[in-house]
């Protein structure tokens, strides 16, 4: 199957399919990191990087010893 992209990210010539998704690409030219973890302070340009930075912060905390 072929996916009409129509979208085209005037910057960087990416592609996308729904508009919604160029204006999240655009936030990697502009610097505009809005996601921000709350435990470490580290910044992020789209939601789905934030939600596996913070998985990795919980699956630190689950090895940890219980006893130490």
């Amino acid at each position: 199957h072929v996916v009409a992209r129509p979208q085209r990210c005037q910057t960087c010539g990416k592609t996308f399919r729904y508009r919604s998704n160029l204006l999240e690409h655009r936030r990697v030219h502009l610097g505009e990191k809005v996601y921000r973890c709350e435990r470490c302070g580290k910044s992020f340009f789209y939601l789905s990087s934030i939600l596996r930075h913070q998985r990795a912060h919980e699956a630190r905390r689950a090895l940890r010893c219980s006893a130490c």
